[in-house]
């Protein structure tokens, strides 16, 4: 497991802000891992409502794979424990816990 750990942060690194990192780019980073998820339930409720019969098999085959994929999420949350960068001191914290509220 060190060298997934280590792999991980080294990825973490690679995609996390710096403190020189301009304000705007981390207002629309921030936009978009907060805001923009909710379209995803948005466009699949509207291929249910208003699709094909085809896009309605799309957004059922959809729902059913993100429902694996928190599953799975959850399952290696068990078996693989490790704090969150920000608990480490990894990176620069870029956002406040009131930034989060």
């Amino acid at each position: 497991m060190d060298t997934l750990e280590t792999i991980n942060q080294a990825l973490f690194l690679e995609i996390n802000g710096t403190l020189t990192t301009p304000a705007w780019l981390v207002s629309i980073a921030t936009l978009i891992a907060d805001d923009v998820i909710y379209l995803v339930p948005l466009l699949l409720a509207g291929m249910w409502l208003w699709g094909t019969e085809a896009q309605r098999k799309l957004a059922i085959r959809a729902c059913l794979v993100a429902m694996l994929g928190v599953g799975a999420n959850q399952l290696i949350g068990l078996v693989w424990q490790h704090p969150r960068p920000f608990m480490i001191g990894l990176g620069p914290i870029l956002l406040t816990k009131s930034n989060l509220c």
